[in-house]
């Protein structure tokens, strides 16, 4: 991972840059690339995590995750913490709801606008780069240019 910002992550794309704070100047081992496979342990005490290296690649403007094959590991543990990251907006309730489009990746698709299928419906942030969904409702006799002004 880059110490410094690359052209791939040009301003205002947050910099994807090895980040390191004084808890990792005081001692600790860290891994990328790493997929959990499974814990195990006794009764409900987790005491070993099994993982595998994995290689990412992008294929059609999508990144893929692909174990690397005889890199299998087991550590130690007594605590897991999950960072689990974040996939796409929930489908159930309002995007189902409104019949909003998807991308393949979950996401709802919109317009140069923000302007989702669904009439007066714009998509912000993480809905459809993963964020949170607005909606705005107008009367069909409102007439604007824009569908943020309404003139």
């Amino acid at each position: 991972m880059p110490e410094q910002v690359t052209p791939q992550t040009p301003w205002p794309t947050w910099p994807n840059i090895l980040r390191t704070s004084s808890s990792h100047e005081e001692g600790c081992a860290r891994g990328w690339c790493v997929l959990t496979k499974k814990f195990t342990g006794t009764d409900d005490t987790v005491s070993e995590l099994h993982g595998c290296e994995v290689q990412w690649a992008q294929t059609d403007g999508d990144w893929k995750m692909k174990e690397i094959p005889a890199t299998e590991f087991t550590l130690k543990v007594d605590l897991v913490l999950l960072a689990m990251g974040f996939v796409h907006v929930a489908h159930s309730g309002t995007v189902e709801e409104l019949g909003l489009e998807l991308d393949p990746r979950g996401n709802v698709v919109v317009d140069e606008s923000c302007v989702t299928c669904a009439a007066g419906v714009f998509a912000a942030g993480d809905t459809y780069r993963l964020r949170w969904l607005i909606s705005l409702v107008k009367s069909p006799k409102d007439r604007y240019e824009s569908p943020w002004v309404q003139r």
